[in-house]
């Protein structure tokens, strides 16, 4: 899902916004290049579970609390919960690959912005910066 690969900077970005918002948010941006259902409803739980990653909990409860959240919203919208149904019988494990050889998305983005002279990215996005207004 080349969505869910640039995902992740719209949940460090928008850390205050309530969880609704976020998961519109979520929805629309996966839209711009995969407009299926599944890959949406993705982005939105990845963003769920990375917020409250960020806000300590434990992986597990992350996962779930994420979980919960979507099916209340989803409720009386059965092609995003049927996605939801589908998103949550995937196993299996997945990984960065760069010359074939896993990294972390930290590593790769360091070497992205060394190979274009760009700064190294910070470790935090300044809070004033919103993608949507």
């Amino acid at each position: 899902n080349g969505s869910l690969m640039r995902i992740l900077p719209l949940a460090l970005v928008e850390r205050d916004v309530p969880d609704e918002t976020l998961v519109a948010h979520a929805h629309r941006a996966s839209s711009v290049t995969h407009g299926h259902v599944v890959a949406q409803v993705t982005c939105a739980l990845y963003c769920l579970v990375a917020r409250r990653l960020l806000g300590g909990a434990e992986p597990g409860a992350a996962l779930a609390e994420a979980r919960a959240t979507l099916r209340a919203r989803y409720a009386e919208d059965e092609p995003r919960l049927a996605a939801l149904d589908r998103v949550e019988s995937v196993t299996g494990e997945a990984f960065v690959v760069s010359n074939a050889e896993p990294r972390t998305v930290a590593e790769l983005l360091t070497r992205i912005c060394r190979a274009a002279g760009a700064p190294e990215p910070r470790r935090s996005v300044p809070r004033p910066w919103r993608i949507f207004h």
